[in-house]
């Protein structure tokens, strides 16, 4: 990347002088810049990620900073590829936290990403009207309720090398999930889509949240469901952020205040969180383990999320059952732990 040439590029769009300082981050979706100008200190993201990614961010971006949320940067200026926000400074995120020794730091910044992605979504239910008519991205929505039909037609063939079989109740547990994820109904916002602890940075009013690549219209408890399937958190972590996100929302869906209407709106996206990540990540990991985001192994994350479902009492607890049955003979791995809850989770 060239630095000049992003600094001239962003010199027209904030009309004034602007240098290149320093590059915080690469990936093969975008590079983020600090800049500075007459103005003061800004960061600069160069999306390259693709078309799809670029306009998702840029009009999840415009709208919610526009309505005034403050659960997102402030961005004064989009452009085509590249988005203008205020440099928060160089604060930790969540995720560091969580590899911290302390757990009450992790749990309040844990609460403070659940408040802040409430915020989001409460934002986001007004917003996702206006959303849909900037044609930004795919169709989230049906693009996610394909994607678990297609899950369950490869399932037989993924869980072949193991010899585990699809047991009967499957495709009606995902008949359900369809149905819920392509009509959301009164549960449509506009939502993050990658709410993991690396994209909430601790800023000096809260918890902010970054990187909208894969914002879209979809269930509101697309993004909730990512803490309650996979992260290895305490349970009374968990209920402490689920408690966090109900508050922040509650003046949208008071009815989502109730943790048993919670809980029972929340399974059919377990399922589809569930089978997704064993339909996706399996054939890859018999192959071999991989390092992910999260900063753990692919299979202990997998592992994970099967622990987490084999407690279900239905088809789904079956499925997950019988592949940690299959799996435990084959990866000597332990469960992932988050540093800052070792002894507690």
């Amino acid at each position: 990347m060239n630095l000049g040439v992003l600094a001239q590029l962003t010199s027209r769009m904030v009309r004034t002088p602007v240098t290149a300082e320093r590059v915080l981050s690469v990936s093969a979706d975008a590079a983020v810049v600090r800049c500075r100008s007459e103005r003061g200190p800004m960061v600069v993201k160069v999306q390259t990620g693709g078309k799809e990614l670029a306009s998702s961010e840029r009009m999840a971006l415009r709208l919610l900073s526009r309505a005034g949320c403050l659960a997102t940067p402030v961005t004064p200026i989009v452009g085509v590829s590249v988005v203008v926000m205020e440099d928060l400074g160089d604060v930790p995120t969540v995720r560091d936290r969580l590899f911290d020794f302390d757990a009450a730091a992790a749990r309040v910044a844990l609460e403070g990403l659940a408040e802040a992605l409430g915020t989001v979504h409460r934002y986001g239910h007004g917003l996702h009207p206006v959303f849909a008519r900037g044609r930004a991205g795919p169709p989230r929505a049906e693009v996610e309720a394909s994607q678990l039909q297609e899950a369950l037609r490869v399932l037989p063939r993924v869980l072949s090398p193991i010899d585990v079989s699809v047991p009967e109740g499957v495709e009606a547990l995902v008949a359900e999930a369809v149905q819920r994820l392509a009509a959301p109904g009164d549960a449509m916002a506009l939502t993050h889509g990658d709410p993991h602890g690396g994209n909430a940075l601790l800023s000096h009013r809260g918890v902010v949240l970054v990187d909208f690549e894969k914002a879209g219209r979809r269930h509101v408890l697309s993004d909730v469901v990512q803490w309650v399937v996979g992260p290895p958190l305490p349970v009374e972590v968990r209920e402490a952020m689920l408690a966090s996100w109900q508050r922040a929302v509650a003046p949208m869906w008071p009815a989502y205040g109730d943790v048993e209407a919670l809980q029972e709106a929340l399974q059919p996206l377990v399922v589809h969180r569930g089978l997704l990540t064993l339909a996706g990540m399996l054939t890859t990991l018999l192959e071999g383990d991989v390092e992910l985001m999260s900063g753990f192994g692919g299979r202990q994350v997998l592992l994970s999320v099967l622990s987490g479902l084999r407690w279900r009492e239905d088809a789904l607890g079956v499925l997950a059952q019988r592949c940690l049955d299959a799996l435990d003979t084959r990866w000597a791995v332990p469960l992932p732990r988050y540093p800052a809850f070792e002894e507690t989770a």
